[in-house]
């Protein structure tokens, strides 16, 4: 198993979006835990994303269909609201996305950068 290394798209700060990822790896994912982190290296963990199985809850991270080892991470406005980014700026933001099955393995399956574009708005 490798894990698949990939900038996701940039978003916008505030905004609200949804990562679909299917892992098929390791066949049926029904009941594992999934953990999503997102980490800016100079401040830390910006935010994490966890399903009912890993301490989360459905709004957080869900297995959409664990047979086709199908899960979603969902992403609110709340998340990157807290970023200080200067209107026109940029912040490069480091994530990975772990699945922990339920006989014990951990198997980051993404890990990238991810752009977060300041916001006019807020």
């Amino acid at each position: 198993m490798t894990t698949t290394e990939q900038r996701l798209d940039a978003i916008t700060r505030g905004d609200t979006w949804q990562l679909d990822v299917t892992y098929t790896s390791d066949g049926d994912i029904t009941g594992a835990a999934i953990t999503a982190t997102w980490r800016d290296a100079d401040d830390g963990i910006v935010f994490t994303r966890r399903n009912l199985a890993a301490g989360g809850s459905a709004a957080e991270c869900a297995i959409t269909n664990g047979p086709s080892g199908l899960f979603s991470v969902y992403v609110v406005a709340a998340n990157t609201t807290a970023l200080s980014i200067k209107s026109g700026g940029t912040a490069t933001l480091q994530y990975d996305v772990q699945v922990t099955l339920v006989t014990g393995p951990v198997r980051t399956v993404l890990a990238g950068t991810q752009v977060i574009r300041g916001d006019v708005t807020r």
